[in-house]
């Protein structure tokens, strides 16, 4: 409808975490702890599910009048997919390591990850570097 494209567009909301009060005092503390850290002894790593199906929870948006509407192949059971593990120092990556399928990443498993992973990266690095490295992890309970 014209009138409602003068107003506005249909977008999907953002998913974000509340930030609370706290939330930022903390977050504001430990930005100046770390103000004048170097970060490139910092290992940085994340797990990442990729469907097959394209983007989770894609689901609508509005499509230029002269555009066709997209595609979206839907399989049943999920379509499948594949968890994988990444880190990332210093301009550097480390892996990327597939998860075995089925897996539920728990503390144990994730520490099996990091065994396989990162320890193994980790070998190769000459001593005197090994002791600076700091691992940031992001308080994921598998993390714990």
């Amino acid at each position: 409808c014209a009138a409602l494209n003068k107003v506005g567009k249909v977008r999907k909301a953002i998913a974000k975490p509340p930030l609370t009060k706290i939330h930022k005092e903390k977050r504001l503390a430990w930005a100046r702890d770390n103000l004048k850290r170097d970060f490139s002894w910092v290992i940085w790593t994340d797990e990442a599910h990729v469907s097959m199906d394209g983007p989770d929870g894609w689901a609508r948006g509005w499509i230029m009048s002269e555009s066709r509407t997209p595609s979206r192949n839907k399989r049943q059971q999920g379509g499948g997919g594949l968890m994988i593990w990444v880190g990332i120092v210093d301009g550097r990556v480390i892996g990327p390591e597939r998860v075995k399928p089925g897996v539920k990443l728990n503390s144990e498993k994730y520490t099996e990850l990091l065994d396989g992973s990162l320890i193994s990266w980790l070998k190769k690095e000459p001593l005197g570097k090994r002791r600076k490295y700091i691992l940031m992890q992001d308080n994921a309970p598998s993390h714990a």
